[in-house]
C-alpha cells in the first residue's frame, strides 16, 4: 500500500521527515554528495511504493540529514561554538528517545 493513497494523517511523520530531510540537502547545496542524494532518493522511492519500507527510509534519512547539517556553512558555526545542546546529532538522539517512549 502506498502511503499517498492512505489517509494523510496516518503517515504525517513520514512526510514531515521527508520534507525536512530534503530541506537539509538545500541548506548544504555546495557540499552535498551525489551518493547521499541517490541513497536518499532510492530509500524514499522504496518507502513511497510500500509502507513496509518506511523504517528503512527513516534509518537512512536521519543520518543523512545530520551529515548535511554538520557540513553546512549555516549550521557549522553552531558546532564551532561548542554548544552541544544544539548539535543536530543530539537532536536526532532526542527524537529517537521521544519516539521510543510512545
Amino acid at each position: 500500500m502506498m502511503p499517498v493513497r492512505s489517509a494523510f494523517s496516518r503517515y504525517i511523520f513520514f512526510w514531515a521527515l521527508a520534507i525536512l530531510a530534503s530541506c537539509t540537502f538545500i541548506v548544504n547545496l555546495k557540499n552535498v554528495k551525489a551518493r547521499h542524494i541517490l541513497l536518499f532518493g532510492l530509500s524514499f522511492l522504496a518507502s513511497y511504493m510500500a509502507a513496509r519500507n518506511i523504517p528503512i527510509f527513516i534509518f537512512v534519512a536521519m543520518p543523512l540529514a545530520s551529515i548535511n547539517l554538520n557540513e553546512a556553512r549555516l549550521t557549522g558555526a553552531i558546532l564551532e561554538r561548542k554548544r552541544g545542546a544544539l548539535c543536530p546529532g543530539n537532536f536526532n538522539m532526542r527524537v529517537d528517545i521521544f519516539l521510543s517512549l510512545e
